[in-house]
């Protein structure tokens, strides 16, 4: 099913709702990112509890309940969907809020620490690897494509290695 808005517990058929309408939205950017199970599990039980405690699922399936019955959505009806997606839209970004860490910079950092940061942290992912955990293959690929760092098939010995060299660098 199609939808313009920001992936939460309500996915709406806005053509049984509303008739065919054109989608002239853009998705919104994000913090929140899927690769981290246990955050969005954060994210997930506190949403709910928040649309629990506003009865915003309720309210959604009496709405989509009458507009069936109704065959059409009334002007009143709209504006009652408009107000629980409003709702809806202002616990996700709160709660989202609430489990992304976000770093403010207060000085400039050279090229040189840029990459060295970024070197260090390939191989701080990297090393988990090699102990048999997970890490998003995206998120190691974004990190290695802004390095020069061309092949990182290696030993655990090259990884630490590495590792302990960045730090230095660092």
């Amino acid at each position: 099913m199609a939808s313009n808005h920001r992936t939460g517990f309500v996915d709406l058929d806005v053509d049984t709702l509303f008739g065919a309408t054109e989608d002239v939205t853009h998705r919104s950017s994000r913090n929140l990112h899927t690769n981290y199970p246990e955050r969005v599990k954060k994210y997930l039980a506190e949403a709910l509890e928040q649309f629990n405690r506003r009865n915003i699922l309720t309210s959604m399936n009496k709405l989509t309940k009458r507009t069936r019955r109704a065959g059409t959505c009334t002007p009143k009806m709209q504006t009652k969907y408009d107000n629980i997606d409003k709702e809806a839209r202002e616990i996700m970004l709160k709660v989202e809020s609430n489990f992304v860490k976000t770093f403010r910079f207060t000085t400039t950092w050279s090229v040189p620490l840029i990459r060295a940061s970024k070197v260090t942290k390939f191989w701080n992912l990297r090393l988990p690897m090699e102990n048999g955990r997970q890490v998003a293959p995206s998120v190691l690929e974004s990190v290695r494509a802004s390095t020069d760092i061309a092949d990182f098939t290696s030993s655990k010995e090259h990884v630490v290695v590495e590792r302990n060299l960045a730090r230095i660098n660092l």
